[in-house]
């Protein structure tokens, strides 16, 4: 439970130091300005920062989000995708998908706790929102309005989750392409993969 309490206050920390960069930037009346006049037709950010997001809500633009996940699963709950801690592992947990009766009685508390502490790490980010836009509203709704979520992984390498129609997988997509393996790798794979004797016969072929 401690180290609970203490990764979330570094996360809190790290949430804020972001919050207060976005600040310096919206808040740049001539860079403003000049985006402003532009005219862009859409707008393509990594909501793990709120800049991007307040901003397409500010210049009326459909947001486009590039991301490989928000804490907290913030961009499944404000997408409204369904969640379910039967199978859905949550904060904090190292289950999978497949859980014990007490282990989904677990992750079903931790869900609720979950809500408690997203709360909290999000406040800045609130704040900042209703702030600079001028009107009532949280992190959460802003990302709500999001058109297409661009999820940087492949459900190959996932736990299986439910996911909105807007939301596409392009894993690999920010990946360099594969070349291949130099000789002295390719010994050494082999040599750990297979062991000592195994990989001094497949030298010998």
């Amino acid at each position: 439970m401690i180290d609970i309490f203490k990764n979330f206050g570094n996360l809190m920390h790290f949430t804020d130091m972001q919050v207060k960069g976005c600040e310096g930037l919206l808040y740049d009346e001539p860079l403003m300005k000049s985006l402003r006049e532009t005219g862009f037709d859409a707008l393509l950010t990594d909501p793990f920062l709120p800049c991007g997001t307040i901003l397409a809500d500010s210049f009326s633009l459909p947001a486009i989000y590039f991301l490989r996940g928000i804490p907290c699963r913030l961009d499944e709950s404000a997408a409204q995708c369904p969640s379910p801690p039967s199978f859905v592992p949550r904060l904090f947990t190292s289950y999978s998908d497949k859980m014990t009766f007490p282990q989904r009685a677990i992750n079903t508390l931790m869900s609720i706790f979950e809500k408690f502490l997203c709360r909290t790490l999000f406040a800045s980010s609130d704040e900042l929102a209703r702030r600079y836009l001028q009107k009532d509203t949280t992190y959460k709704e802003l990302l709500g309005h999001g058109a297409v979520w661009l999820l940087r992984y492949d459900f190959t390498f996932e736990l299986p989750k439910p996911q909105m129609p807007n939301m596409v997988q392009i894993g690999g997509i920010n990946c360099a392409k594969k070349g291949p393996l130099t000789k002295p790798l390719k010994s050494q794979t082999i040599l750990k993969h297979l062991g000592v004797e195994t990989a001094r016969v497949w030298g010998d072929a």
